[in-house]
């Protein structure tokens, strides 16, 4: 169940940076602060 919402989740990030390129770097952001990683040095 986990693995087929992170697939559907996969898909529409995707979606989205095919959609907005400019968007992917807010996009990783964002996922390296989920994941909590520190981002700013």
């Amino acid at each position: 169940m986990e693995e087929q919402i992170l697939d559907i989740t996969e898909k529409l990030v995707r979606k989205m940076f095919s959609l907005f390129p400019a968007s992917q770097w807010c996009g990783a952001r964002w996922l390296i602060m989920e994941e909590g990683v520190p981002f700013d040095r």
